[in-house]
């Protein structure tokens, strides 16, 4: 009788340890882009801008982006020279965290679309560099843009702290 007890909660232990395996397909490619700009924001947290990845479609969206990017101090030069199809491009923006200190910066290290399961998503990779030597000892915030083809579906984003 003990042996028969002892073999039901072996088995079914090792029913409940079980995971269902879910035969996934994950095929990603590179997506071409351009850098339009790079650079911090020197408010101190004033724009109101969080850590956030924005994604532009339309002209609207853009500008009030960089609507709130100028609150404090003009940042939106290259940004302002771009001449945008929104019709067949994209802008994508990604802003880091308010950082205590200069010597921050950040740089794309890959964009690709991924297909999984009948959807597709996309994935920013970003790297992000602190300086080694001296730096200014004001509040900045680091953030980049680029240009790519027209995206429909989720943007990720990946942030490879050093």
């Amino acid at each position: 009788m003990k042996y028969i007890l002892l073999s039901t909660v072996l088995i079914a232990a090792t029913l409940i340890s079980c995971r269902s395996v879910k035969n996934t397909s994950n095929d990603s490619t590179s997506v071409s882009y351009e850098l339009v700009q790079n650079g911090s924001l020197m408010g101190g947290g004033d724009e109101g801008i969080e850590e956030s990845l924005a994604v532009c479609n339309t002209q609207d969206e853009l500008d009030a982006i960089k609507k709130k990017m100028n609150a404090v101090n003009y940042s939106t030069k290259e940004l302002d020279q771009l001449e945008v199809d929104f019709k067949k491009q994209t802008v994508i923006g990604y802003f880091q965290p308010v950082r205590p200190s200069g010597g921050y910066s950040i740089e794309v290290k890959e964009f690709t679309k991924v297909r999984s399961d009948h959807t597709e998503s996309y994935l920013l990779q970003i790297a992000l560099k602190s300086s080694q030597g001296p730096v200014i000892t004001v509040l900045t915030q680091p953030f980049l843009f680029i240009v790519t083809e027209k995206i429909e579906g989720e943007v990720d984003v990946q942030v490879n702290e050093p």
